[in-house]
């Protein structure tokens, strides 16, 4: 995306009090759940649909390294 960053709305969540599991989990497993495709993808494991991204930083440390 060239037009559009994240990194506030990590930001905000992260002063707001949630933790980086949370954040991570609103990323990634809790949607997987809600719209019904948990089986199939929002976590890692042998048979699911990924995408996958090695990150230089660690976002557990800063939450604005996940842009």
């Amino acid at each position: 995306m060239s037009d559009y960053s994240p990194a506030q709305e990590y930001k905000l969540l992260a002063q707001a009090g949630l933790s980086f599991a949370q954040i991570l989990a609103a990323l990634t497993t809790n949607p997987a759940q809600r719209f019904g495709l948990s089986q199939q993808t929002g976590t890692i494991a042998v048979g699911k649909q990924a995408d996958l991204v090695l990150l230089t930083a660690d976002p557990a440390v800063n939450i604005e390294h996940l842009t």
